[in-house]
């Protein structure tokens, strides 16, 4: 479990927030930020997803396996799930 240093106004203020400075800093990885019962920030990596996702005000970093990549990524243009994990503990404040 972990505590980011983001604001504490809303989640998909902070994710979107991420999601920007993902894109703005690592052009080369593809995020997906989703909103619902359960709002997750995702990266893909060469051997499945990396997401953060915010419970009962808790944000939890998890690791899925997934062989399925997005359309129109080849599989080199993957970070590696260390790459992804670095840049979003960075992102989260976290050195």
């Amino acid at each position: 479990m972990i505590t980011p240093d983001l604001p504490e106004d809303s989640t998909r203020a902070n994710f979107e927030m991420l999601e920007a400075r993902v894109k703005s800093e690592s052009p080369d990885f593809e995020v997906m930020t989703q909103y619902g019962d359960q709002p997750e920030f995702a990266v893909y990596t060469g051997s499945g997803v990396l997401s953060l996702v915010e419970d009962s005000g808790i944000f939890k970093l998890q690791y899925v396996p997934e062989t399925k990549r997005p359309v129109g990524l080849e599989e080199h243009q993957y970070p590696t799930m260390g790459e992804a994990c670095n840049k979003v503990l960075e992102l989260l404040g976290y050195e």
